[in-house]
């Protein structure tokens, strides 16, 4: 995603990034809770953004996605979020499909359903790590140790 983000400031001029990807529009965001844990609303497509009906605003769904930049739905939003705690809005994004998720501390990553049901939890030294990418395994698929291909990266600044 990066390197999107980089040929839009390339070619446009535009420094922060893709706008709808960026936090100006109000579907796809990072937003507090009720008790202070962060949810991700990532409602990019219209059929996503049914996390409207869930929480009973159903007006917002009118406009999509004009109005998403309007100050005013952004702080109708936040309002909605910190009135609810985090484990009421896990419990709204497992129960509608409208791509929304927690973010989670570190030990419940390791802990999580959905780390664990794709094996993406690997120990190495006798610490835990989470696999990010296919790229945590190197071709022979064994895990890739700390610093392996740091020469790699001092060698050639592009790779």
């Amino acid at each position: 995603m990066m390197g999107n983000h980089a040929m839009l400031s390339s070619i446009a001029g535009v420094e922060s990034g893709i706008p709808v990807l960026n936090g100006s529009y109000a579907n796809y965001r990072i937003y507090e809770t009720k008790d202070g844990r962060f949810m991700v609303l990532g409602a990019l497509e219209y059929k996503f953004w049914s996390v409207c009906q869930a929480v009973g605003e159903k007006q917002w769904l009118n406009d999509f996605p004009n109005q998403l930049k309007r100050p005013e739905i952004h702080a109708d939003i936040e309002r909605l979020f910190r009135a609810r705690d985090f484990q009421d809005w896990i419990k709204i994004g497992k129960q509608y499909d409208c791509c929304l998720f927690p973010v989670l501390e570190i030990s419940e990553v390791l802990k999580d359903d959905y780390v664990n049901d794709r094996d993406l939890v690997h120990i190495l030294d006798g610490q835990s790590f989470v696999q990010t990418s296919h790229h945590s395994l190197t071709k022979s698929n064994r895990i890739a140790k700390l610093n392996e291909h740091a020469d790699l990266l001092s060698q050639d600044p592009k790779v």
